[in-house]
């Protein structure tokens, strides 16, 4: 029998024995990576900016299309825990909006961000869909098991699943 074919046996007899490869994520999905834009509109990666002085302001929620929760990639013990981060994309309708504030809330398994946005009064802008994606470092550390990420109303259930690694056997 071939060593290939002996191996792959073994490893399907003995899953727990041998090291598998660790699943690519996509750019996207990985902790703490920001992948460049895929084109111009895609550019815009918000952050909460200060009002400037004496300027009026209209406030709104900020339209949220999808919540990506990033879970840190590291070999844990069992009964370990992990940081997360969560990227949040959306569009807004004008160039003139910017990121106002974020409040975070847990409860339990229910992560929940509030994101506002501010436009300034008497400010001519300019219409167009402008595509932002927002980072944000969940504050503490998560346990494995299921959890529901949510910002705006848009959610997304998500399961933490810590990588732990046998010891190696010592080679003689």
């Amino acid at each position: 029998m071939r060593p290939a074919v002996v191996l792959a046996v073994l490893a399907a007899a003995f899953p727990g024995c041998f090291l598998l490869p660790k699943p690519r994520l996509a750019p996207e999905q990985r902790f703490g990576n920001r992948p460049p834009a895929e084109n111009a509109q895609e550019a815009t990666i918000w952050t909460v900016t200060p009002a400037a002085p004496g300027q009026m302001y209209f406030y709104f929620d900020v339209p949220v299309s999808e919540v990506v929760p990033r879970v840190e990639p590291r070999t844990t013990a069992p009964g370990d825990s992990a940081r997360v981060e969560l990227l949040v994309k959306g569009s807004v309708p004008n160039d003139c909006y910017e990121l106002e504030s974020v409040t975070e809330t847990r409860q339990a398994r229910f992560v929940d961000l509030t994101l506002r946005m501010r436009r300034p009064q008497g400010v001519p802008c300019r219409t167009v869909i402008r595509t932002y994606r927002y980072y944000h470092m969940l504050r503490g550390v998560f346990a494995p098991g299921p959890y529901v990420f949510s910002a705006n109303g848009a959610s997304r259930p998500y399961e933490i699943r810590l990588r732990t690694t046998l010891p190696r056997p010592s080679s003689r």
